[in-house]
């Protein structure tokens, strides 16, 4: 009923890196948002965040970030199954890219709406104090 596995459960660990590993190699776009990421954490160190929108800015990272991941992941599929250009191929590879852009877009809004009054508000202060 269950398979079993030839390796111990923590090598999937192992593994797992290897493969973000080489998406941060390799992949120009997962780059990018990672650096996005990491202004973001700034920032939201910078104006001390609460709880929630800590959980709130690290499940849009996460999403944005694992999205990045299962769509080079289809693109490499693709490419292995079909090495030849497929409009079929295309097609799938371009709505894995469209799930990443809807997830992208949606995390740069959560990031507006938690981070802007913040920004705002630090604005204002500075503007104020002189």
């Amino acid at each position: 009923m269950f398979r079993r596995h030839s390796h111990p459960w923590w090598k999937s660990f192992i593994y797992a890196y290897a493969g973000l590993r080489r998406v941060f190699l390799r992949e120009r776009n997962f780059r990018f948002h990672l650096v996005v990421a990491t202004m973001v954490i700034v920032a939201g160190i910078l104006f001390r965040l609460t709880f929630i929108e800590w959980a709130i800015i690290f499940l849009a990272i996460g999403l944005v970030l694992g999205l990045e991941t299962v769509n080079t992941s289809v693109e490499a599929i693709c490419d292995v199954i079909k090495p030849e250009k497929h409009g079929s191929v295309r097609r799938i590879k371009d709505m894995a890219a469209g799930a990443v852009m809807i997830a992208s877009l949606t995390s740069a809004m959560v990031g507006v709406v938690i981070l802007g009054p913040h920004a705002w508000n630090w604005f204002m202060r500075v503007i104020g104090s002189k």
